[in-house]
């Protein structure tokens, strides 16, 4: 029997035509003590098991500034990144450089999406935080089809397809795309749309052993320009009471707070060389992933999972904007409009970085369990691998404040002048506000365990430990950055305040390897009391430690003295109280 399922979302509205693919009931299926993916079941979850410690499917909250995006858990504790796993490994490793909903969106080519608690997090990742937990959708015996489609009246339009099914009693497949045209709540002249994001998955899955495992072969290509990452800033009054008044001329949310032509003339990094950045591909993110999933219930009641993944992602570049005070300017300030015109009125200077990267990981996650008695043991193991390639140029520029802001001409010396005349020029500063520059890899190897000891029907125990061995090689620049900085032999020049006599200074800025062999830890316990059927205690603590990563080496980096372990303590405790819904 075929099954289609269509749904239609329109100005917040969803109209479900046909019920849905049926996997709330497999919620309940896939919480009991099987692996067995027999033929019969209406999905095949990726995730055939699940530990009691982990959040089962949850309706994960997105963020309100954006329906795109999984919304981020801050619990005050210090965090590796946006927190959110696919199949058992994250679904981009860091997303400091390559953006996480430029490669992952809530679509319909998940199967199950959950939430991993912060101490299952650590101990399975090593990070203390709410994570979303995602599986893909894999097939079912019969052919399910799912289309959602969604609207706004800016004029933004939603695509999300898949269809899923069995080409036999051992094969199963499945197929995606995601297609999103969202031109903002207001027009950036520069490009059509505040976000363009399109993904497309592909899977096959191969069944054995008369339903005892399983092995799927997963494909993602994803492609996303998001301008609206920096184009959301405005300008306003702060009134002091918690609210905010708009500033005449412009309208809040519906007028653009990013200049007309969207392009800026900067200084690379690299070479020192001037170029031109264009904002309408300046945000370009490309990549390829191919993972394998994989599981097996041996006879003896052993459970073996083996994940693992390959992405490249070859375009991976973003744009920072950056503001100050606001201020009003006269006509002695020397500030003049493109056509020559003096300028009075409001002004605000900007700070913006023009950040290039290429990304690739190799993820493993393998996992055993089984259950003795009334332990429910699992021994894990990550070998995760990042490689990045990483520079960013900064500039800085003034500007009207009104809608479409006007870049202001004004006089300004460069350093790498030997004359030091002054020039009139609209951006200035190149290089002066941390720019970086990554070359390298690091690397995570780590052993973990768990035990969910249930001690009596009313008494549980949950405890784990994880030992991590972090490897950091990379090429960094620790020199202090100043005007006119960048990679190379050259001169810069100054002028001396009490004679004024002009100082050449010989620069020589090159990378250097830094490199760091580290071992970090987690641990946690937890204890759960039921006093009667629905209503008990509980109380956990988790430990978890890290070192700096690859990523943060903003400007000159942690000095030796200052790369030290961070320690990250959780203490929790209250009641709980169980009910049928």
């Amino acid at each position: 029997m075929k099954k289609v399922t269509f749904s239609c979302l329109t100005l917040a509205t969803l109209l479900q035509l046909i019920p849905s693919n049926g996997n709330a009931a497999n919620i309940q299926v896939n919480k009991k003590k099987t692996n067995r993916t027999e033929m019969k079941q209406d999905t095949i979850p990726a995730n055939s098991t699940k530990k009691e410690s982990e959040e089962g499917e949850r309706n994960v909250m997105l963020n309100a500034s954006d329906a795109n995006k999984p919304r981020e858990i801050q619990i005050g504790l210090p965090s590796e990144d946006v927190n959110v796993y696919e199949n058992g490994l994250p679904a981009v490793y860091s997303s400091t450089v390559h953006k996480l909903a430029a490669h992952w969106r809530s679509d319909s080519s998940l199967g199950e999406v959950g939430l991993l608690s912060p101490s299952e997090s650590a101990i399975t990742t090593g990070n203390i935080a709410y994570s979303v937990n995602s599986f893909s959708k894999l097939g079912q015996k019969d052919f399910q089809g799912i289309l959602n489609y969604r609207t706004n009246h800016f004029g933004m339009q939603n695509f999300d397809f898949n269809v899923s099914g069995a080409i036999n009693d051992q094969w199963l497949y499945t197929a995606s795309i995601y297609q999103n045209f969202d031109p903002g709540s207001f027009d950036l002249e520069f490009t059509n749309y505040a976000d363009r994001t399109e993904i497309y998955h592909a899977g096959l899955t191969r069944l054995f052993n008369n339903g005892r495992g399983k092995i799927s072969l997963l494909y993602k290509h994803s492609r996303s320009e998001n301008p609206a990452s920096y184009a959301n800033a405005a300008p306003f009054i702060y009134v002091g009471d918690g609210s905010v008044k708009e500033i005449d001329g412009f309208k809040l949310g519906t007028n653009s707070y990013v200049p007309q032509n969207g392009s800026f003339p900067y200084m690379d990094v690299r070479d020192g060389k001037m170029k031109t950045w264009n904002l309408g591909n300046g945000s370009e993110n490309r990549a390829n992933e191919i993972a394998l999933i994989s599981d097996y219930r041996f006879r003896n009641d052993l459970l073996w999972k083996f994940n693992l993944k390959y992405m490249d992602a070859p375009r991976a570049n973003y744009v920072d904007f950056g503001g100050s005070t606001i201020s009003e300017v006269t006509a002695n300030d020397g500030f003049t409009l493109s056509n020559g015109d003096p300028y009075e009125g409001l002004a605000e200077g900007h700070r913006t970085w023009l950040h290039v990267g290429k990304v690739k990981n190799f993820l493993i996650t393998s996992e055993l369990n089984k259950t003795f008695g009334n332990h429910d043991l699992r021994l894990g193991v990550n070998e995760w691998y990042y490689h990045l390639d990483y520079y960013s140029s900064s500039l800085q520029w003034m500007a009207t404040v009104q809608n479409y802001p006007q870049l202001l001409t004004s006089t300004t010396t460069s350093s790498l002048d030997p004359t030091l005349t002054g020039q009139r020029v609209q951006t200035y500063g190149y290089n002066e506000l941390s720019p970086e520059y990554t070359k390298g890899y690091e690397n995570k190897l780590a052993l973990y365990f768990t035990d969910n000891w249930q001690v009596t029907p009313q008494f549980n125990i949950y405890y784990g430990g994880r030992l991590e061995y972090y490897r950091m090689s990379a090429d960094q620049i620790s020199a202090s950055r100043f005007p006119g900085f960048r990679i190379g032999d050259f001169t810069t020049y100054s002028k001396e305040e009490e004679t004024g006599n002009i100082i050449a200074t010989q620069r020589s800025i090159h990378p250097a390897k830094v490199v760091k062999d580290k071992l970090n830890y987690a641990a946690t316990l937890r204890a759960a009391y039921n006093v009667t059927g629905q209503f008990g205690l509980t109380a956990d603590g988790t430990v978890a430690t890290r070192f700096p990563r690859i990523n943060e080496y903003a400007g000159t980096g942690p000095t030796e003295e200052q790369y030290k372990r961070v320690t990250i303590p959780l203490l929790r405790g209250g009641l709980f109280y169980q009910n049928d819904w």
